[in-house]
């Protein structure tokens, strides 16, 4: 929970982040998914599939 007088910019940004990767990233472009790849490998992380949160 966002604490009260919150940027508005920041409860969307906190909302669109608790949506499935798949409306973030465009797993149709190679690009999109290769910067993907490329985040999750620098973080030590599983990329994700489309579908999760």
């Amino acid at each position: 929970m966002l604490p009260a007088g919150a940027d508005p910019q920041t409860i969307e940004l906190v909302a669109r982040l608790r949506e499935p990767i798949g409306r973030l990233v465009d797993f149709d472009d190679e690009r999109s998914v290769a910067r993907l790849r490329s985040l999750c490998e620098a973080e030590g992380v599983p990329v994700p599939g489309a579908d999760q949160a």
